[in-house]
Parts: structure tokens; C-alpha cells; sequence
């Protein structure tokens, strides 16, 4: 019998191969035929879905470009799948300068939760969720088995790069950029940026 069936571009396990393969100890009777109906009309709803979080993550999130030592940011997860739940957060990955990952997580964090924008608690749905912070440059492994850079959907990076650009890229503030730019060079000439790397690296790590 056929393995994988097709609907409108969807491909899924046909419902006795689905069966088989969740219950393999047991006389295969078709009853999953159910949940493979139901399957493409989730993946539509989650597309749409999915469309809505993007605008909601362009609203919500560009000021993190604008944090110190930020050097790019992707979209991760369940969003950059194109299969977000209603109930999604916004999953975010974060590149840093070079030994500075710690103090820029602070100021990600300090300053996302002051916007309220944070995901905490029981407050999930929309909200950013930064799940991996990175050195800029940094090996980050093999792609293939590598799920969250594999899948990762960058918006901005420092470096400008207008081969990976999607409709969703962020179009920086130069004003705001040239702000940030100032910042660094006063927490880097003062030697606050050396410090709050030891003093914040030290805390979040324990």
C-alpha cells in the first residue's frame, strides 16, 4: 500500500502507515484516517496563523537591532516553519560581538521586559522568546543537523546582506543605528563594556 499521500501540496503518511507506525504492536484498522482529514485543514489554519504572527513580530520586536553589541537577529521555531499555533511565541535568534554575548543577553532581556515584551510565565502567545545567543561568526556546526540554524530566517544583520533579504527584513533607523554605534564606543573606551561581559557572564551563569 501507498506511504505518503498528497492533498494541495501537502504530503502526509497515508492513515495506515500512520497507524503502523504509532501503534506497530497492533492489528492495523484505519481509524487514523480521522486525524490525516484533519491534518491539512491544521496546516492551513497554522499558515494563516503564521502570517499574522510575522506582522506581529515586525510591531514588536525591531528595537532589539538597536540593543548594543547586537549584530544580527533571525526568527526561529515554529514561525520560520511556516506552522505557528494561535498559541505560538516568537522564537528569536540572537548573533553578538565577539566577547560580549553576556552583556548583550542583559540588555536583550532587561530591555524586552521593560517593553513588556518578553515571554514569562503563563504569557506566551506573541511574545519573543529568545532561545540561542551566538558570537558573531561563531562555528554553529553542521546545518543538516542543526534545527534551529537550519530553519532560522534571518531579518536583520549588521553586516549588510541583501542576498538572504526577505519581506519581513527589518529596514534599520540610521539615526537609531548611529545611537547604538556611540553607546558601544563609550562602554568600550571606558572599559564598562570589558566589565559588565565579566560581572554578567558570571551572574548568569550560576
Amino acid at each position: 500500500y501507498n506511504v505518503i499521500e498528497e492533498k494541495n501540496g501537502f504530503f502526509m503518511l497515508t492513515p495506515l502507515e500512520a497507524e503502523a507506525r504509532s501503534e506497530p504492536s497492533r492489528p492495523l484498522t484505519g481509524l487514523k484516517n480521522e486525524v490525516n482529514k484533519n491534518f491539512y485543514e491544521k496546516r492551513i489554519e497554522n499558515i494563516k496563523n503564521t502570517h499574522k504572527k510575522w506582522k506581529k513580530f515586525s510591531k514588536i520586536s525591531k528595537f532589539i537591532i538597536y540593543i548594543p553589541y547586537v549584530r544580527s537577529v533571525s526568527v526561529t521555531g515554529s514561525v520560520a516553519l511556516n506552522n505557528a499555533s494561535s498559541k505560538s511565541d516568537l522564537d528569536i535568534f540572537i548573533e553578538t560581538q565577539g566577547k560580549r554575548i553576556w552583556i548583550t543577553r542583559l540588555f536583550v532581556t532587561m530591555i524586552s521586559w521593560i517593553f513588556g515584551r518578553k515571554r514569562r510565565l503563563k504569557k506566551i502567545s506573541n511574545r519573543l522568546c529568545f532561545n540561542r545567543y551566538v558570537c558573531e561568526d561563531s562555528n554553529l556546526g553542521p546545518r543538516y543537523i542543526n534545527y534551529v540554524v537550519k530553519n532560522r530566517i534571518s531579518v536583520w544583520k549588521q553586516k549588510k546582506n541583501t542576498e538572504n533579504e526577505t519581506i519581513y527584513s527589518f529596514k534599520p533607523n540610521y539615526i537609531g543605528l548611529l545611537i547604538k554605534t556611540m553607546a558601544e564606543f563609550i562602554l568600550n573606551i571606558t572599559g564598562l563594556g570589558t566589565l559588565g561581559e565579566k560581572i554578567s557572564g558570571s551572574a548568569q551563569i550560576r
